[in-house]
């Protein structure tokens, strides 16, 4: 960015050494028409909130900030990963403009643009359970005891990309003209306009919902603007990326030097504020969400082993280690088709059809942080524009 403002620095420059005592042609009364591109940058992003904890204040002791507060909340992502912004990319923008001189120093401009753009840096944070046949003896067991976290679960951040966003805005604008009996003119401008938008989800984020829509979902925590902390909420759906169309309104300032009665160049940039946001959520909350969940793969029996295949000695259902419940894997599809053991009010931690006691099994989890980021940006660009 710092390169391309340089670059019209500069070039505004070697236009104004280049004035001569050519007088600039009266644009009263007269059309144009011209094209060229601009660079857009949004000035909006979704910051990552890795390094936030939330502390229940106060405390036991009632005296909020006394160092005796509960840890409400971690977020279990890397801190490093704070420099991780969800953004619309930088880009560059095709330009039409038209307009017509109602006085000598004052016009009425039309513009339309069109961009194609990525919405990248979507914070994707997983972890996802180890299992595997420790005996080689067709039990399956997880990963090792509660405390090694390391081997229950292997943390993956991944940032993706979310879609694609294609911006068409449209707008009208009053053009305020200087100097103007040189061939290097100055101008500023003040508009309004409409922008419209269509939206293109990726094949990443396709992936994931279509994980967690073959998933049982055991738990589902999400946060808006309106909630401090997480909340429990039952439903699941989709992981979203919504924008509608948006009003807009602009300035911008820039110069325009004539070569001739009919051919100019211009050069100008300026800043749009938009009215709408494009909003990545999950099931409609725009922050954070952790989503606990069962994979498809937990439909299929947990133990192999025929020694654990007693089907009038063994249930389906959770325990301890000291009392795990088996399940006959030849039954295995009549019974889930007959009842899901969770609505029975058993506990998530005993997932899949039996613990043989070998290991401790834990949930997938997925957090995904959301937000909204504005479409309002700055730009600077350049074009010919010719005059009938």
């Amino acid at each position: 960015m710092r390169k391309l403002l340089g670059s019209v620095s500069l070039a505004v420059l070697l236009c104004w050494g280049a004035v001569d005592k050519v007088r600039a042609e009266n644009v009263k009364g007269r059309w144009h028409l011209g094209g060229g591109f601009s660079f857009i940058s949004t000035s909006d992003d979704i910051r990552n909130n890795a390094a936030v904890v939330r502390l229940g204040n106060p405390g036991p002791d009632g005296i909020p900030d006394s160092g005796d507060e509960t840890i409400e909340f971690v977020d279990r992502r890397p801190d490093d990963l704070l420099a991780r912004e969800t953004t619309i990319e930088e880009e560059w923008r095709f330009d039409l403009n038209a307009s017509y001189g109602v006085l000598d120093w004052f016009s009425v401009q039309f513009d339309a643009s069109y961009y194609k753009t990525d919405i990248v840096q979507l914070d994707t944070f997983s972890q996802v359970r180890l299992v595997e046949d420790v005996g080689k003896d067709g039990i399956i067991s997880c990963c090792g005891g509660d405390s090694d976290v390391d081997k229950i679960q292997k943390p993956q951040s991944q940032p993706i990309l979310a879609g694609e966003v294609e911006l068409m805005p449209v707008s009208f604008s009053a053009v305020f003209r200087f100097l103007r009996d040189r061939p290097l003119n100055p101008y500023i401008g003040v508009g309004a306009g409409y922008i419209f938008t269509e939206i293109t989800t990726s094949e990443d984020l396709e992936a994931r919902n279509e994980i967690l829509g073959d998933a049982t979902i055991t738990a589902f925590l999400g946060q808006d603007e309106a909630t401090d902390q997480l909340v429990t909420f039952p439903d699941w759906e989709d992981i979203t990326v919504e924008l509608e169309d948006s009003f807009e309104w602009h300035f911008f300032f820039g110069a325009e030097y004539f070569f001739n009665s009919h051919l100019a160049m211009y050069i100008d940039g300026g800043y749009m504020f938009a009215s709408e946001d494009l909003v990545i959520s999950v099931s409609g909350f725009p922050q954070q969400v952790t989503v606990l969940y069962d994979a498809v793969a937990d439909t299929l029996p947990f133990c192999t082993d025929p020694a654990f295949n007693d089907p009038e000695t063994n249930s389906v259902g959770a325990g301890d280690n000291s009392a795990d419940r088996i399940v006959n894997v030849a039954d295995w599809e009549n019974i889930v088709s007959q009842f899901d053991p969770r609505a029975r009010g058993y506990s998530p931690g005993g997932i899949g059809v039996c613990r043989p006691g070998t290991g401790t099994r834990a949930q997938d989890s997925l957090l995904i942080q959301g937000g909204k980021i504005n479409l309002s940006a700055w730009d600077v660009g350049f074009g010919l524009r010719w005059y009938f």
